[in-house]
């Protein structure tokens, strides 16, 4: 059966049968089992995969379908992961609507049913899905999109664009990123433009990719559908914009306009400080004596009370540490022993990590901060 089939047969109606995620009432409860107010509510999520595959939910009743053995069921998807050469090295496997885990990785095994068993042990999961196009479409000079997931990828490449992602996807926010440098390091020369899921780990991961793809990549630019998509809902990615009935046109239209990314973002300027801000920094550092003697002079400058400017000045001395001042030259710093971190680390994005946390205290250039990151962890591999 089509999607349209099968969502008629059970009389889901959708107002197309793009891949994509919609919400529509729910046949079974909206109109016969809920309250005036609620039969129009859309508790009925239906996923239509880009190879056919059609799945639905309905979070008020817990209507799901199709049925396990009914026939209307077909094999879980899978993505085939080969390397530049065209030799499958790994799969992943989706798992079914609400199931965990959600993915798994299989790697061939002619002696296993079906050619494939659990697990990546000695595989490199870091090749990028769809290399061997990878390195074609940078042969001939097209540009790349980089998406967060394989069915992201494979509506782009329906489109006739060249793309590709990782196997992992993306982190939580503030986890180890799971996009390498081995990734970028496959898109030596390439133009590519990166897409972001619409959430808190899409905008990192993307991020990440730039970041990482800088100095690798011939051209990268940053594509955000947010900014044209006025009501993106949270999650969504550029194949729910698709699903919307945009079309290639479109897409190339707004990959066009990507702003290009040459550089690292370094840390928000600080504002410039003001005629006031300076003068209280000066109060702040005068001796108890000499603030008295200024301090009315000094208050109607500003046009302000006597006491407020206490307190203003009171606040800078603390800032600058000088109400601590203890006569001694420095106090001392005791740095607890670190434990080895139990897992491998990444060591480029440490060093991203460490010049990052840098620039958010002392004000430097991006490479004089690359330089402390890398003095800091040539500092703890003495030992």
């Amino acid at each position: 059966m089509t999607p349209a089939e099968l969502l008629a047969k059970h009389s889901i109606a959708l107002e197309n049968t793009a891949p994509g995620r919609y919400y529509v009432a729910c046949p079974r409860c909206s109109k016969h089992r809920r309250k005036p107010g609620h039969k129009d509510a859309k508790c009925l999520g239906v996923t239509i995969e880009a190879d056919g595959r059609v799945y639905w939910g309905c979070n008020h009743c817990g209507w799901s379908g199709p049925k396990k053995g009914s026939g209307e069921r077909q094999p879980l998807t899978t993505y085939k992961y080969c390397d530049a050469d065209g030799a499958p090295r790994f799969r992943k496997v989706r798992n079914l609507p609400g199931r965990k885990p959600r993915f798994w990785l299989e790697q061939p095994d002619e002696g296993a049913r079906g050619g494939w068993r659990k697990g990546t042990k000695g595989v490199d999961t870091k090749i990028l899905y769809h290399a061997q196009s990878v390195v074609r479409a940078i042969t001939d000079g097209r540009c790349i999109a980089i998406a967060e997931g394989e069915k992201d990828v494979d509506n782009l490449r329906a489109l006739g664009i060249a793309a590709t992602c990782n196997a992992h996807g993306a982190s939580e926010p503030g986890k180890q990123p799971k996009w390498m440098k081995a990734h970028s390091e496959q898109l030596r020369d390439a133009d590519i433009v990166v897409f972001n899921d619409n959430d808190a780990a899409g905008y990192e991961h993307a991020d990440t990719v730039c970041r990482l793809s800088l100095g690798i990549a011939k051209r990268v630019r940053r594509l955000d559908l947010k900014p044209h998509w006025q009501d993106m809902p949270r999650g969504a990615d550029i194949s729910d914009w698709l699903a919307l009935g945009h079309t290639r046109e479109e897409l190339d239209a707004l990959i066009a306009a990507a702003p290009v990314i040459e550089s690292e973002p370094g840390p928000p300027r600080e504002p410039e400080p003001t005629d006031a801000d300076i003068e209280i920094a000066r109060l702040a550092q005068l001796t108890p004596m000499q603030y008295e003697q200024e301090r009315k002079a000094a208050a109607e400058k500003l046009s302000v009370r006597s006491p407020v400017l206490d307190r203003l000045v009171a606040a800078e001395r603390a800032q600058l540490g000088l109400d601590d001042d203890d006569g001694k030259q420095g106090h001392a710093i005791l740095f607890p022993e670190p434990e080895p971190w139990p897992e491998p680390v990444d060591g480029a994005s440490l060093l991203n990590a460490l010049a990052a946390a840098i620039r958010k205290h002392i004000v430097m250039s991006a490479a004089s901060s690359h330089a402390a990151a890398l003095w800091i962890l040539h500092a703890w591999l003495v030992d």
